[in-house]
């Protein structure tokens, strides 16, 4: 059986690490720079028989009706294409503590996003959907990991992690 569908996924990826000469302050162990940029794009499709068979949620977009699951194939699509990373990775107190800084930048995308508007088609409701053009956006994400406990191979730590940390 099949519905025909099919999926292509590319990507490209650059990455740079570089252990830095850790600075002369009181406790620290190491620190580490890294980098990446991604490319990518996916398309994929379906051509399924029973897609909305048991569909309650409709979605109109672009002058046509969607299921849930046939509009998962539009919005799959969209993904952000080019993403670039920066970030510093330290150790302190004999390997104890660690804390990681990132900043995140995407570049400039569009998406299809959720209006507040609603039609009906064949009686059926449909929550309305247009493209939104998305900024660049430089995002930041921190996280930290402190060992209270080691011995041998069991151990506790407590960790956190924000991601966005000034909410962009």
């Amino acid at each position: 059986l099949t519905n025909n569908g099919s999926g292509a996924y590319q990507s490209v990826s650059a990455e740079y690490a570089k252990e830095l000469k850790a600075p002369e302050i009181s406790g620290l162990d190491a620190l580490l720079f890294n980098a990446s940029v991604t490319w990518a794009k996916r398309e994929v499709s379906n051509n399924s028989y029973y897609e909305d068979s048991f569909e309650d949620d409709y979605i109109y977009y672009k002058g046509k009706s969607y299921s849930k699951a046939g509009f998962n194939v539009v919005t799959g699509n969209m993904d952000i294409p080019v993403r670039i990373q920066a970030g510093l990775s330290s150790s302190w107190l004999d390997e104890a503590l660690k804390v990681d800084v990132n900043a995140n930048y995407n570049l400039a995308y569009t998406a299809a996003l959720i209006t507040s508007d609603t039609i009906s088609i064949d009686g059926k409701q449909h929550a309305i959907y247009d493209d939104f053009d998305f900024k660049s956006l430089l995002t930041f994400d921190l996280a930290a990991s402190y060992e209270v406990y080691k011995k041998d191979d069991v151990g506790l730590s407590f960790n956190v992690r924000v991601e966005n940390l000034f909410d962009q």
